[in-house]
């Protein structure tokens, strides 16, 4: 078990009695313990021409609220502020650097001052790099023209290039505009950054980066094809097609009556053979083909009675009768 004690000075020296009980017989001890020493927090970064003075909490209950940092015969106030800049030093010179702050317990809002030690610090011989713009100088649907410049007096970038979401491309002069093609801001949206790579004196590299922008998604005023088209012209976004259709017959598929689109094929037709009263027809859609069947024209017969010969001796007595009345009509004349 741990038992944390709380609300005392740091730095300090404390006598602490214990008393705890064994097997029923109470007992006590005594031992020294010593709270450790507040850190002030503050970070010195050297730069050609002074230094950069970062604050970060070093403890959980104390916290250095401000400082006054003499730098050789000068002092420079550094309020309640993460970040500090000290300017107008010489490059590549050594300064001694001593500071009072203030230290306040955050729990009991109590406040102390501290001094530091005498401590030398050194300008860089070089200037680092920085970043002085990157912005959008034009902007069209497909296309991205980004300006940019960065400075460089002591010749110490290695590398620098524009990055466009995972496209990488390198700048060779300080200064200038790249211009970025064949995108499409209706189909996605697209972040980009400015990097930059320098060398120290040790030869460690170090990255500085701009900040972003952010070129977002823009809607769409889609464009398609047909009616039907399920694929977008300008972002290639895809849709579920308007298809109109009209189910498969004897002769065509199904089919949409929008855009022609089919799909399968034409049912086909179940004739049904022609008929005396109708021709070959399909069961299914009616359509014919030909004409009805004609019936068979039956034998004309002739006159009386093929077995008997009746018709042969009808033939004679309307000749016999014939003739006679023409010899009646002669003997009438003389």
């Amino acid at each position: 078990n741990a038992i944390t004690i709380e609300g005392l000075k740091e730095n300090t020296s404390y006598d602490v009695e214990i008393s705890y009980e064994i097997e029923g017989e109470e007992c006590k001890s005594s031992i020294k313990a010593q709270t450790k020493a507040y850190y002030a927090g503050l970070n010195f970064i050297p730069r050609s021409h002074g230094f950069i003075v970062e604050k970060y909490q070093t403890d959980e209950v104390l916290r250095t609220v401000s400082a006054s940092i003499k730098v050789g015969e000068k002092v420079y106030e550094m309020g309640d502020v993460e970040r500090y800049e000290i300017e107008g030093l010489l490059k590549n010179a050594s300064y001694e650097i001593s500071y009072k702050y203030v230290v306040e317990n955050i729990k009991t809002k109590e406040r102390y001052e501290k001094e530091s030690e005498i401590k030398t610090y050194k300008t860089l011989t070089y200037e680092i790099p920085e970043i002085e713009s990157f912005e959008i100088d034009r902007k069209t649907m497909n296309k991205i023209s980004i300006k940019y410049r960065y400075n460089d007096p002591d010749k110490k970038v290695k590398e620098a290039y524009i990055k466009l979401n995972e496209e990488t491309r390198t700048v060779e002069s300080i200064s200038g505009i790249e211009t970025f093609e064949g995108l499409n801001t209706y189909k996605e949206g697209y972040i980009l950054k400015l990097v930059i790579k320098y060398e120290d004196d040790s030869g460690r590299i170090h990255e500085i980066e701009s900040e972003e922008i952010e070129v977002e998604k823009e809607e769409c005023p889609h464009e398609y094809d047909n009616e039907c088209d399920e694929e977008c012209n300008i972002c290639g976004e895809k849709r579920i097609a308007p298809h109109r259709w009209e189910e498969a017959s004897c002769e065509e598929g199904k089919h949409c009556t929008r855009c022609g689109k089919s799909e399968g094929e034409a049912l086909g037709h179940e004739w049904e053979e022609a008929t005396y009263e109708a021709p070959k027809t399909c069961k299914r859609c009616g359509k014919t083909e030909g004409e009805a069947l004609k019936r068979p024209e039956e034998p004309k017969e002739e006159k009386g009675c093929k077995k008997c010969s009746k018709t042969k001796v009808i033939r004679m007595l309307t000749w016999i009768g014939l003739f006679s009345g023409a010899i009646v009509l002669l003997r009438k004349k003389k």
